[in-house]
């Protein structure tokens, strides 16, 4: 710790070298200093925690075309993170190579800067974790919790590939902790109304997406594929 105020000290002698400032303005820069330091360092832990897929994703960089759906209204309301107040989760969906991803980490961004915990995961892996943990012996219980546990979440290439019964049971019990108390982000190919087909109209598909599509926003990607160019 005294190690730690004395690289404080060092910067702001560095900064008030040469000024004549009274002693409460002295006290307040160095608590603003101290507080910047603070924040950036937990900013930093929160964003390599995330995992996030593109670290630098930034929605002040998002493109708007023609044929891009996203209008800057829609981009400024998300920068806000209220949907996360709400326990609102997003459906970001539209082909290859429109930027759902990179969509999704620029939100997971802004909201890592507002301290809430976020975390990135590809559907595929998510799966494969939950088996590995399973046949270590984990409980599904388990296995959900510490997936529960982030503030937004962002499961990626949703519905690319079959999902068995026993998938849709973890991920049933993963929403129906995450429901109204977090918020998570889905991002898929198709739009919401063929996640019953893709499911297969089941009891569990029901449960499953009853959790998920009732308290949502839709954000369509359009068609303009981003890697072409």
């Amino acid at each position: 710790m005294v190690w730690a105020w004395s690289a404080y000290w060092v910067d702001f002698s560095t900064v008030t070298s040469g000024l004549q400032l009274a002693e409460y303005s002295k006290i307040k820069m160095i608590i603003d200093m101290v507080y910047q330091c603070r924040y950036n360092e937990a900013v930093k832990k929160l964003k390599k925690r995330a995992k996030l897929r593109y670290l630098e994703a930034d929605l002040r960089d998002v493109h708007y075309t023609e044929n891009r759906l996203i209008t800057e209204d829609l981009v400024s309301s998300l920068a806000t993170c209220s949907f996360m107040n709400l326990n609102t989760n997003l459906v970001i969906h539209g082909p290859c190579g429109t930027g759902k991803t990179w969509l999704a980490c620029a939100i997971a961004n802004e909201a890592i800067k507002q301290r809430h915990k976020a975390f990135y995961i590809r559907l595929p892996r998510l799966l494969e974790l939950y088996d590995n943990m399973r046949n270590s012996g984990k409980s599904l219980s388990q296995a959900v919790q510490k997936y529960a546990k982030y503030e937004l979440l962002i499961l990626d290439e949703w519905l690319m590939y079959e999902m068995s019964d026993k998938d849709k049971q973890f991920i049933s019990e993963l929403m129906e902790v995450r429901h109204d108390t977090c918020s998570t982000i889905f991002c898929s190919q198709y739009p919401t109304e063929d996640w019953y087909d893709k499911l297969h109209k089941s009891t569990l598909t029901e449960a499953l997406l009853d959790r998920i599509v009732h308290n949502r926003i839709d954000i369509d990607m359009g068609t303009e594929n981003f890697r072409i160019k």
